[in-house]
């Protein structure tokens, strides 16, 4: 792996013979009453062969979106609203292929224009169209991990910092077209430069500057095989530096439990927690355009 930078119920009712043509006259009204599921205006569904690991998706200005190198499981994640940290444990199912093909995909919102919500109801229309994707919301009751601070004196690792950043001015600069604010403080070493209001990732390191503690509770779900939830009642942002081994072949670096405990002052406690799933039930590769 390289690096990575990185958003149904029911109810029972008891019912008497008597109210059973009334209840068929209004669930057929209320199903009369749905609003059928919007789809793009065009949208072209290509093979990605280039070999390149680099991704991107979401969508942009007048109502297109654009995926570039995505596999259908991270179709699938943005499509259902899956945080993509935990797409390999709230995905699952799915065909043999989910993970190694690659598609690229160009396709236009009716009008020009989407919201997000729209622009993920419109991929999970494009998948069933196009890659017969058939899928179910499911919750599950499922093992987890609770993401707690670990000294009872409330005192935090060494590589775990409050930071100076301030993510939810950037995000309003670049709403309105700005320059970032300059964070306080010295300028960044270019040679150890990380990702600000993020994590990069790799198989054996976290690093980023500005991090919630609910975004490392999610990057820790991978490393660690369980979903991670925040309960460590941390506001505000850090700098984050993690680093552990992830076999026994480097003896100089702790596991990841150890590592956490030790240069975080953080730890994970086993839990069970309802988890929503998506489970995808069948999939086939999309036809040439």
């Amino acid at each position: 792996m390289g690096d990575t930078c990185y958003g149904c119920s029911m109810c029972a009712m008891k019912i008497t013979l008597p109210f059973t043509a009334l209840l068929f006259v209004t669930l057929t009204a209320h199903a009369q009453e749905s609003p059928v599921p919007r789809a793009f205006d065009v949208a072209s569904v290509k093979p990605n062969l280039s070999g390149d690991f680099r991704r991107a998706i979401g969508p942009g200005p007048g109502g297109r979106f654009q995926a570039l190198n995505n596999t259908l499981r991270e179709l699938v994640t943005y499509a259902y609203g899956v945080d993509m940290a935990r797409a390999g444990l709230q995905i699952t199912g799915g065909p043999s292929w989910m993970d190694s093909a690659r598609f690229d995909i160009d396709a236009v919102a009716p009008g020009g224009a989407a919201t997000p919500a729209e622009a993920r109801e419109m991929v999970r229309v494009l998948l069933a169209d196009r890659f017969k994707l058939q899928a179910r919301r499911e919750t599950r009751e499922v093992a987890t991990y609770d993401l707690v601070v670990d000294r009872r004196d409330g005192r935090l690792g060494a590589r775990l910092r409050a930071s100076t950043i301030d993510c939810e001015a950037r995000r309003a600069a670049a709403r309105r077209g700005g320059p970032p604010p300059v964070p306080a403080g010295p300028p960044p070493n270019p040679e150890t430069i990380r990702p600000v209001c993020g994590l990069r990732q790799t198989p054996v390191r976290f690093a980023g500057d500005a991090v919630s503690m609910t975004q490392l509770a999610s990057a820790l779900g991978p490393p660690s095989g369980r979903i991670v939830f925040d309960r460590t009642g941390l506001s505000g942002y850090f700098d984050v530096d993690l680093e552990w081994a992830q076999s026994q072949d480097d003896p100089s670096a702790p596991p990841i439990f150890t590592a956490m405990r030790e240069q975080l002052g953080l730890r994970l406690e086993g839990s069970r927690a309802p988890v929503e799933m998506v489970v995808v039930v069948s999939a086939e590769p999309p036809a040439p355009n």
